[in-house]
């Protein structure tokens, strides 16, 4: 559903033309870009990280506008005002997991506007949308409108959101050289712009994650201000290039950088300034590991920065906005000041304490801790080994300065018995006990801990990375994680709640729970992945009764309507949970499944529309067999195929539900069926006692013959008794 739509921007008061202006990108522009954006974060992604989206964008490209030109497909709409024109393709302002299209507004004519079209494995950041579209007079790319929109053939649907088309071009493209600034225009256009942004999104709790370069856009010349580029079309911090990420967040795979705090976006901020000012990146066509090794052994002021020279007055935001340790790192409040003219002497950077010895790895030595954790977590057969052997144990308890940090290291060694070439879950441990800033790293699993869902979520369908999030809560390594940090925060305990209840989730295997449980419960706003939603993107609950109605009216399914993901997606989005139904789903019995899952979807209809499902009704109605099957009385069933007959024709899953499961109605049944039962029995009994020759047996004679003469006896008696009386009276 599209949220922004419904308001009228004319009485928001929201000056786009003094954010991003109102002309259309210089062809120039265009020219200047060797590829669309998409292709261009390759070289971004941590050793095994298989991003979703990332697989042949340009094929995805090529799709669209081979699509965009059939006829009548040119116009899609967005909401109620925005029109997509998907002949018109703008890939100078593609990003790397969402395609840009023209656009119009019927509101504003006269703007000019654009859409990205989202890569459907990649969802963006709905949950940022509506707080990013409430801000007003700051430089940034702010959403105008966005939701599913119609795309393709077969019904598929994409999410897009549309934008101010901006004016001016980008600052620099992936690999492209960066414009020389003099001092007081990185200032003015840049440093300034930005702390205004920064300040307004940090009151709404939100992060930007994409601060770089190649998504920041300057005029050539003239001295206006910088515009930030969009942060919603892909999960946070996934397309940032990794030399903007602080060490952790490099260390860790791009879908597992998380939201991240205000501290990330300002050491971005950091490395833009010194990227401009060096006019070059050093580390374009290194890979993340590698640039992570390097700032942990020089930090990452001088490992950016080099041989460089920068004057003192931009040396003392360099580095404190480049400090690699974030108690350290400038706040936004630091930075303030020394925008207002207050100036402090430059933070010399604080690297790890060295060990009293090297230990020895692949040939390397390694003089602190966090250096060989990270040696050790990219080369992690070689590590089981190294761990198997007792060599890190030795050298923890000999040469660490940090005598808790060896305790620790040797106690988390000593607790877990290395089996035939080692074990995964003792090394991971060690790597925390060693690193404790340093991301959860598995094998080829490694995420922030706030983005292991997020991680999840983005490989669901891998099933390594699946088998790793389970080993890592199975492990406790999120505990031990939050055990092992410096300074213990207020929100930990919470944290910990939240891990422990997702083991809980994952250690129930039925229907509404499990790993798909997890996966819509900590990510908010993540489309349905059910194969019958296929196409649909179901995000909000108001859509998901529409797209299987959409999915009915194409061919009714040989399956259920409700499956794992749809039972989990409800369980984690319903308010409150419809946890007893949901919990039915999973009933051996199928009468008792079939009951649920009606009772689920009349739920579903009554809370959410819409009024008329007949396809839907359609389609539940042939799975309702078990139930009406399981009525005993012939008449009773014919009557209650009629009613389901009706209910289907009316489009209304709880009178489906009333006619195949009316509670009075079964009653009476099983009370009917009990009393035949029970005659049924005690015919049984008769016919079995006739058949061992119940009436022919000495005993019965003899009881009868008994019978028999008693009643003649008393027959005697009667008739003398009226003979008497009556010769009396005569």
């Amino acid at each position: 559903m599209s949220e922004a739509a419904t308001r009228d921007r004319a009485g928001e008061g929201h000056d786009r033309a003094a954010a991003v202006g109102t002309g259309a990108p210089a062809a120039s522009d265009a020219g200047k870009r060797e590829q669309p954006a998409a292709d261009k974060t390759s070289s971004d992604k941590a050793p095994g990280d298989k991003a979703p989206g990332d697989k042949a964008p340009g094929d995805r490209a090529r799709a669209d506008t081979a699509q965009a030109g059939k006829p009548g497909a040119r116009g899609v709409a967005l909401g109620k005002y925005i029109t997509i024109d998907t002949g018109v393709r703008l890939p100078h302002l593609d990003r790397p997991t969402a395609l840009a299209y023209g656009a119009s507004d019927s509101r504003t004519p006269t703007e000019q506007v654009f859409v990205l079209v989202c890569d459907p494995q990649v969802p963006p950041r709905l949950d940022a949308l509506h707080s990013l579209a409430k801000l007003r007079g700051v430089p940034l790319m702010i959403p105008v409108d966005w939701g599913p929109v119609a795309w393709g053939e077969g019904g598929q649907r994409r999410y897009a959101i549309c934008y101010d088309r901006p004016v001016d071009p980008v600052l620099a493209p992936v690999g492209g050289e960066l414009p020389q600034l003099r001092e007081d225009q990185l200032i003015e256009r840049i440093l300034r712009p930005l702390f205004r942004t920064f300040r307004e999104l940090y009151a709404r709790g939100l992060t930007h994650r994409a601060v770089c370069a190649s998504n920041l856009y300057l005029a050539e010349g003239g001295n206006g201000a910088c515009l930030l580029g969009e942060c919603a079309s892909a999960p946070a911090g996934m397309t940032q290039p990794a030399v903007y990420e602080p060490i952790d967040a490099g260390q860790a795979l791009a879908v597992g950088r998380g939201s991240g705090a205000l501290s990330d976006d300002l050491y971005a901020l950091g490395v833009l300034m010194a990227l401009i000012l060096r006019g070059q990146d050093p580390f374009q066509n290194s890979d993340p590991a590698a640039i992570a090794a390097q700032k942990i052994s020089k930090g990452s002021y001088a490992a950016i920065m080099g041989q460089a020279r920068v004057s003192l007055t931009l040396m003392e935001p360099l580095r404190g906005l480049l400090c690699d340790r974030i108690d350290e790192r400038w706040s936004l409040h630091q930075l303030e000041i020394w925008l207002n003219g207050r100036r402090q002497s430059p933070k010399q950077p604080s690297l790890p304490t060295k060990a009293r010895r090297a230990f020895n790895f692949q040939g390397r030595d390694y003089w602190t801790a966090p250096a060989l954790s990270h040696a050790l977590a990219t080369n992690w057969q070689d590590a089981l080994r190294v761990l198997s052997s007792g060599e890190l144990e030795r050298w923890a308890e000999r040469s660490l300065a940090d005598e808790k940090q060896s305790k620790q290291l040797a106690a988390t060694l000593a607790s877990a018995q290395a089996g035939d070439g080692g074990d995964d879950r003792a090394l991971a441990r060690a790597l925390v006990a060693l690193d404790p800033a340093a991301p959860i790293r598995l094998r080829e699993f490694a995420a922030r801990i706030d983005a292991i869902p997020q991680a999840l979520a983005l490989g669901f369908d891998d099933r390594d990375r699946r088998t790793a999030f389970v080993e890592v809560l199975r492990s406790k390594l999120p505990q031990r994680w939050l055990e092992a940090q410096p300074q213990q925060r207020p929100d930990h305990p919470q944290v910990l709640q939240q891990f422990e209840r997702m083991l809980w989730y994952i250690e129930r295997d039925q229907p509404g729970y499990g790993m798909e449980r997890v996966l819509y419960e900590y990510n908010s706003g993540w489309p349905c992945q059910s194969p019958l939603l296929a196409g649909s993107y179901v995000s909000e609950m108001e859509d998901l009764l529409p797209a299987l109605e959409r999915r009915a009216e194409q061919d009714v399914p040989d399956s259920a309507p409700i499956d794992r993901h749809i039972a989990a997606f409800c369980g984690a989005n319903m308010k409150p949970a419809p946890d007893r139904m949901i919990q039915g789903l999973g009933d051996p019995n199928p009468a008792n499944r079939a009951q649920a899952t009606v009772t689920l979807l009349a739920d579903l209809q009554r809370r959410y529309g819409p009024t008329q499902l007949p396809a839907l009704c359609e389609w539940m109605a042939r799975r309702l067999a078990p139930l009406t099957e399981s009525l005993h009385n012939r008449h009773v069933r014919e009557k209650v195929n009629r009613r389901i007959e009706r209910a289907v024709k009316s489009g209304s899953l709880a009178e489906l539900r009333a006619a195949a499961a009316g509670s009075d109605l079964r009653q009476r049944d099983q009370q009917a069926f009990a009393h035949a039962k029970a005659q049924y029995a005690q015919l049984a009994r008769d016919i079995a006692w006739l058949e061992e020759g119940g009436l022919t047996s000495p005993a019965s004679i003899a009881r009868a013959t008994r019978s028999v003469a008693t009643a003649a006896s008393a027959i005697a008696a009667g008739l003398i008794v009226v003979v008497a009386t009556i010769v009396y009276v005569t």
